[in-house]
């Protein structure tokens, strides 16, 4: 899921007790992210990175 603010939303997110499957990090391609896991098991992952169609 694309966000505008990944730090932020980390801090909030770990806050909250749920599983942190991977912490910030910042990739090759310029994106800033971390994955998680809600109560129910689903896998989220949260980044800056956001592609544009109209540039492929």
């Amino acid at each position: 899921m694309a966000v505008e603010d990944a730090d932020t939303l980390y801090t909030r997110v770990a806050a909250s007790g749920v599983v942190i499957e991977e912490g910030l990090v910042d990739r090759d391609y310029g994106s800033r992210e971390f994955t998680c896991r809600d109560p129910e098991g689903n896998l989220w992952c949260f980044a800056t990175y956001w592609p544009k169609a109209e540039q492929a």
